[in-house]
């Protein structure tokens, strides 16, 4: 999920992946939103020639 920088599994393979990665930790969502913040403000700027 990209707002919420959480993964969903849509098997029991990717919710193993998700527990043995700890891609759930807290410091990794908050870095996954916070990129995902970083490059949607910044891609309509970007797109119209704003660098």
């Amino acid at each position: 999920m990209l707002r919420s920088g959480e993964y969903s599994h849509r098997a029991a393979m990717g919710e193993h992946t998700i527990r043995v990665f700890g891609l759930h930790r807290p410091d990794r969502v908050a870095g996954r939103k916070d990129a995902f913040c970083l490059l949607a403000c910044s891609a309509p700027r970007d797109w119209r020639g704003g660098l």
